[in-house]
């Protein structure tokens, strides 16, 4: 059975990765549908990560926060590494990674109508804001997928069969395929060439 015909029937972090690849993947890419999905799993992982957190946002946001460095490392090829970073919103006002993410986010599921008052979608090499709107594209969604498949607390709740030979990272004329990132960061890093 092909994975596009077995998350028919799925539900969960597996389904969830498998439909964001396909999305950022798609033409045109659908980036917001993307960025959603991701959304879902960064939810999931960080109870894990936090279960003593009773707040999902806290929780949300120092995930995410938590793995900003390794997200822009990959995104940027190595090119940019943030150190305890903030970003600057249109009032002025600084926000981590985790809370621009996590107040995209919750836009997302109230008023999807927001979000367009919220995200610049970039070219990928555009990082940081532009206008007091947060710089998405398709480079810091696929960084934002690699760390998620490859984060330990999802590793037995991802089908390695959707993401087989056919769904590959394409690096410097290889074809790597996601399965074998599933629970292992450092394979992400040793494929990009980037220092752990």
């Amino acid at each position: 059975m092909k994975p596009e015909e077995k998350i028919v029937t799925m539900s969960g972090i597996s389904k969830r990765l498998f439909v964001a690849l396909s999305n950022f993947r798609a033409d045109p890419p659908q980036l917001e549908d993307a960025l959603f999905q991701l959304a879902s799993v960064i939810d999931s992982t960080s109870k894990y990560h936090y279960p003593d957190e009773r707040s999902s946002k806290k929780r949300f946001v120092l995930y995410l926060n938590a793995i900003s460095r390794n997200i822009f490392n990959i995104a940027t090829t190595g090119n940019m590494i943030l150190v305890d970073c903030t970003f600057m919103a249109r009032d002025g006002s600084q926000k981590s990674f985790g809370d621009i993410v996590y107040g995209i986010r919750c836009s997302s599921y109230h008023d999807p109508n927001e979000v367009d008052d919220l995200i610049h979608w970039g070219e990928n090499r555009s990082f940081g804001t532009k206008e007091g709107k947060f710089i998405v594209n398709g480079a810091l969604l696929m960084a934002l997928f690699l760390v998620l498949i490859s984060d330990e607390a999802n590793k037995h709740h991802i089908d390695v069969d959707l993401f087989d030979d056919d769904h590959y990272l394409i690096v410097k004329d290889r074809h790597i395929p996601f399965n074998i990132f599933v629970g292992n960061r450092d394979e992400i890093f040793t494929a990009l060439g980037l220092p752990k």
